[in-house]
């Protein structure tokens, strides 16, 4: 019920910021200079390649988890349109993506969601990291202050994180039939994760050097909005942004865009129309999403028509 109204608050929310700035402050369509930049082209194919990125580590995760070797172009698929249905209805991606990985792949239901938990967790834990470090970063421009903000701030993310999600699992292997069956193919993933665990450190790895990227890729989008801040700035908004809303198990409409909008005010006060930056962002960010989905499936249209 709680969770339902902060989203329900949230929608609200971003309705109203909406409406005062198109309305009330008489947006013009100059505040879209991000869709009217020649360069625009050169974030969509970065994000497309880092999207068949965060899909290739996926399959890399499934493959060690199953023990077996998955198809590549499928794996990725399934994960890029599972991506794609969460934007629309949060959850029901998850759902979309088990049940066609057990269609083609004959994935078993432990083995995907040890995998989504082993890609949401190194998310997590990759994000919180890159946060602390440029979070110090900026302290050491800033002051003393902001260091005990940042400190204090983490520990409450954490609490909030460890207690939704023990409820969810807690939840989950309660509704989960055959438990016994479960645990046994549990017993044998973790041996699996026992005798590779330098392959997930690789993976951890990966998962670091993805939100690195990903905060380029913001980095740039504010580069083409043409507001002048450094790549640390940049990375910090987009990673305590990304955080924040990995934390808060929420993935509607607007939240990003408010998580942004707050965090940029601290960070970047003289920036104007950060909201709009956040929903050009989006836009373009799910746009990417939609043209990687459909780049490995076209790539083997192609070959099959060639041979």
């Amino acid at each position: 019920m709680n969770k339902k109204l902060l989203s329900l608050t949230i929608q609200l929310l971003a309705i109203f910021f909406l409406f005062k700035y198109f309305v009330i402050d008489n947006t013009s369509e100059k505040k879209f200079i991000l869709f009217e930049s020649s360069s625009l082209i050169y974030l969509v194919v970065f994000l497309i390649s880092l999207k068949l990125f965060i899909g290739y580590i996926f399959f890399i995760i499934l493959n060690t988890i199953s023990n077996r070797k998955n198809d590549l172009a499928d794996v990725s698929t399934i994960f890029l349109f599972g991506g794609m249905i969460n934007q629309l209805l949060p959850g029901a991606g998850h759902a979309y993506k088990y049940y066609k990985l057990k269609s083609s792949s004959k994935i078993l239901l432990s083995q995907f969601l040890v995998s989504q938990t082993i890609f949401t967790l190194n998310s997590l834990l990759s994000l919180i990291f890159l946060a602390l470090l440029t979070g110090i970063i900026l302290v050491a421009k800033f002051n003393f202050n902001y260091l005990i903000l940042i400190f204090f701030s983490l520990i409450i993310v954490l609490i909030y994180f460890y207690k939704n999600y023990k409820n969810f699992f807690k939840k989950k292997l309660i509704n989960i039939k055959k438990l016994e069956d479960i645990l046994n193919q549990l017993k044998i993933i973790k041996d699996i994760i026992k005798a590779k665990y330098l392959k997930f450190i690789f993976i951890h790895l990966g998962f670091v050097f993805m939100v690195m990227l990903e905060s380029v890729s913001f980095f740039i989008a504010l580069k083409l909005f043409g507001a002048e801040i450094t790549l640390i700035k940049a990375s910090y908004i987009y990673i305590i942004t990304a955080l924040t809303k990995t934390v808060l198990l929420i993935n509607y409409f607007g939240i990003f865009e408010l998580i942004l909008l707050s965090v940029s005010t601290i960070i970047i006060p003289g920036v104007e129309d950060i909201l709009i930056l956040g929903i050009s962002f989006t836009v373009i960010n799910t746009f990417s999403l939609i043209l990687a989905a459909i780049t490995m499936p076209s790539i083997r249209f192609i070959k099959k028509k060639i041979s």
